[in-house]
């Protein structure tokens, strides 16, 4: 389908820009193989976005990227629909994880709510079962719910402090790439890179 490889475009004298390249045989490959798609949104090819997410992800957040495709195919393209193909797809993926996170957050609050109930449920059990301490069983019973109390907010708090950002961090890649440079080059207009050169 497509293949990504280290090539050069001969006309590119950006140093500081890094390329992400895909190479295709004609340009109908960056689309889906299928009539599954209602909306220009939806028209991205499956591998080609794990693919651009994940070569971005190498790189930091403030490094300059862009998109080199490289078609075998000789024949013209409509580059502006192209573009549009995937900075559309892109954008709502950036709207679809911030809506999620939006989600994750009002439900890991909601739990963390939930769990600081339920911890002081515990430590008022707690109490009850001190006054029974010198029988054995209470006693493992009170230490017990006190744990409990605790583990229970271990996730809601470990999500509120830190889960949140990977997510955050993703929705930044995908803001990246709904406004990375394109653009489309015929394979006999580059040149490979030899590893170690």
């Amino acid at each position: 389908m497509f293949k990504s490889k280290e090539w050069r475009f001969i006309e590119n004298e950006e140093k500081d820009t890094i390329e992400i390249n895909i190479d295709i045989k004609n340009i109908e490959d960056i689309l889906k193989n299928n009539e599954s798609a209602t909306s220009i949104e939806e028209c991205l090819n499956k591998e080609i976005e794990e693919y651009l997410f994940k070569s971005i992800k190498c790189y930091p957040l403030s490094q300059k990227i862009k998109l080199l495709i490289i078609k075998e195919n000789q024949k013209p393209c409509n580059k502006k629909l192209v573009t549009e193909i995937i900075h559309s797809h892109f954008c709502y993926k950036q709207k679809e994880t911030e809506i999620y996170l939006k989600q994750q957050f009002r439900q890991w609050v909601i739990n963390f709510v939930i769990g600081i109930l339920f911890l002081i449920l515990c430590l008022i059990l707690g109490e009850i079962f001190d006054k029974f301490a010198y029988i054995r069983i209470i006693k493992i019973a009170k230490e017990s719910l006190v744990i409990i109390g605790w583990v229970a907010l271990w996730e809601p708090v470990t999500f509120i402090l830190f889960g949140w950002r990977v997510i955050h961090k993703d929705k930044l890649y995908y803001r990246k790439l709904c406004n990375i440079p394109i653009e489309i080059v015929e394979k006999r207009f580059i040149t490979p890179i030899k590893i170690g050169k």
